[in-house]
């Protein structure tokens, strides 16, 4: 069964949104002067206007809606793959899309810097809130899952059992030398291998 945005948490979006948008003004806060000695457009005091904020939250709901798709989709678990991830799209959008204003449109390196640090905070804090999910009883794996693509249940997805939350293929070991116990949707029981 394929996972659809519909698979993903708004409680954790929304929370990634309103992280996103406060870790971007501490980072702008903190990085404005030089960032107004770099650009002009940047030089304006004063509170921002109203409907600034509501945007921001906009913007960025809508990214870390994007990554906790992406996450969901490529089974990403625990806050090493979190970070992987996050460090990945950076590395693929803003740095790319930074770089070229840099490039042809002449933005001074100091600037592009700032944004992309900016771009890197923010893409590994959400991809934090949004990405690593524990297994619980009774949930499916992702279909990418080595798991769920083994063939070795219905083709529906397989249950993982509360002895292999450490990830799709935990060992044995772990588990006190017991056979750990898999679960296909209608409950029956097959031990791995089988």
């Amino acid at each position: 069964m394929k996972r659809t945005s519909a698979d993903v948490s708004a409680g954790r979006v929304g929370l990634a949104a309103a992280a996103s948008v406060a870790a971007s003004a501490a980072w702008y806060a903190a990085w404005g002067d030089r960032l107004a000695r770099l650009d002009e457009a940047y030089a304006g005091g004063g509170p921002p206007p109203a409907w600034l904020l509501p945007v921001e939250l906009a913007r960025s709901g809508a990214v870390a809606t994007g990554v906790a798709v992406l996450a969901r989709r490529s089974g990403t678990e625990g806050a090493g793959s979190a970070v992987r991830l996050g460090a990945g799209l950076w590395g693929a959008f803003p740095v790319v899309l930074l770089t070229g204003s840099v490039v042809h449109e002449k933005v001074p390196w100091q600037q592009a810097a700032i944004h992309a640090g900016d771009w890197l905070v923010k893409l590994l804090l959400v991809s934090l809130v949004v990405g690593p999910r524990r297994r619980v009883s009774g949930e499916r794996t992702p279909s990418s899952s080595p798991l769920a693509s083994s063939g070795r249940a219905s083709g529906r997805g397989l249950v993982v059992a509360p002895a292999l939350l450490q990830g799709p293929v935990a060992s044995v070991r772990g588990m006190g030398g017991r056979r750990a116990l898999l679960q296909n949707q209608r409950g029956a029981a097959c031990a791995p291998g089988a």
